[in-house]
């Protein structure tokens, strides 16, 4: 397992030098395709550089492989959210949230909920996920289509969406 500082390490070469972080991923893979700290990291360049598709196939691997945590399901629920599979990433927030609901909370899990159930045309189940937004100025900030702003704004914005899915 990568201490701190090395986790940090890699974030930071990922940020500089996101090709040479990709080669030493493939690297580490190619030497022992069993090294699931390694997908891992090939998943983290591909979700920031694309492809999604073999960033979800990444992530997958490395699950397999046994590195699973709430963390890594509450990410695999973003990255199906990325792709549009709002069904499975819905599936993989809740599953996020029975295992860890407090990192569930402070990942933004009620707002991909939310969201995704709005998308679903569930403005009922949509308002009420709004309501475990935190209160304490927790702020999404919009990434990947998602509604931004305070809880209150967060909350009108998925009404909407839900009340314009429920018109189509």
């Amino acid at each position: 397992m990568k201490t701190f500082a090395q986790h940090e390490a890699d974030m930071a070469l990922l940020n500089s030098n996101p090709e040479k972080f990709l080669e030493m991923a493939e690297e580490r893979i190619r030497q022992n395709p069993n090294d699931a700290s390694a997908y891992l990291d090939r998943f983290n360049a591909r979700f920031k550089h694309g492809p999604l598709d073999l960033a979800l196939a990444d992530l997958d691997r490395s699950i397999a492989l046994g590195q699973t945590h709430p963390l890594t399901t509450l990410t695999r629920g973003e990255t199906l959210y990325r792709l549009g599979r709002i069904d499975d990433a819905l599936a993989e927030f809740r599953k996020g949230k029975a295992l860890d609901p407090v990192l569930w909370r402070d990942f933004g899990g009620p707002v991909y909920e939310a969201d995704c159930l709005a998308r679903q045309g569930d403005e009922a189940g949509a308002i009420a996920m709004c309501s475990k937004i935190r209160d304490d100025g927790y702020l999404s900030f919009g990434l990947f289509g998602l509604p931004h702003g305070t809880k209150q704004e967060i909350t009108e914005e998925i009404r909407r969406r839900a009340a314009e899915k429920g018109l189509r």
